[in-house]
């Protein structure tokens, strides 16, 4: 299967991290899990989403995959998915820290439910 998606991604990366070394631009880069929709809009799903057809499944069914009851779970396994809305508002955040350099986030939940944004430099 060619690689398509992944692979744009990291074409931007690779010019985005150039442009900053060479021109001293600022970059910083933001990796989201999955985004779902935004919570004002109850029922908005994409049907051709692989997770969205995961969830359809273990409705019409009643069954889940094994790996859903596998216990005990640790703090490695965890659904990274986050509502757009709630995306739009931590990347403006971390976009104003003082950081003059080529800079990765992860954006995730934190064991609170908080946001959070794992930097590297």
């Amino acid at each position: 299967m060619p690689c398509r998606y992944g692979c744009s991604k990291w074409a931007v990366e690779v010019l985005l991290k150039e442009l900053h070394q060479r021109w001293g631009v600022p970059v910083k880069v933001f990796r989201c899990g999955m985004i779902l929709s935004h919570t004002s809009y109850l029922g908005q799903i994409n049907p051709t989403d692989f997770f969205t057809r995961l969830l359809c499944g273990i409705a019409y069914t009643g069954i889940a995959p094994q790996s859903f009851y596998t216990l005990p779970h640790g703090p490695e396994e965890h659904f990274d998915g986050m509502p757009i809305d709630f995306v739009s508002g931590v990347c403006p955040f971390f976009s104003f820290l003082d950081y003059k350099n080529w800079v990765i986030y992860f954006v995730t939940f934190g064991d609170e439910g908080l946001a959070y944004g794992d930097a590297c430099h």
